[in-house]
């Protein structure tokens, strides 16, 4: 882990989206979501998020981020 992720508490970030998961397949990609590896791509994740927020707040629903359990099919 990076200076910048340890000092933006990253892992607490990851594990506190973890806890808001539907599944625990879903709780397990939060907790690996990488730290972006540079301004270009912090600022990119932003725009989504900032676009998901804007939809939210005009009404829209977002599908679910319930990820399946499919690992005792395969």
């Amino acid at each position: 882990m990076t200076t910048d992720a340890r000092a933006l508490d990253w892992d607490e970030v990851t594990a506190r989206l973890a806890a808001a998961a539907e599944s625990p397949a879903g709780g397990a990609l939060c907790v690996a979501l990488p730290f972006a590896d540079n301004p270009g791509e912090a600022r990119r994740r932003m725009a989504a998020v900032a676009e998901l927020a804007r939809l939210l707040r005009a009404g829209e629903t977002l599908p679910s981020l319930a990820a399946p359990e499919i690992d005792a099919a395969l």
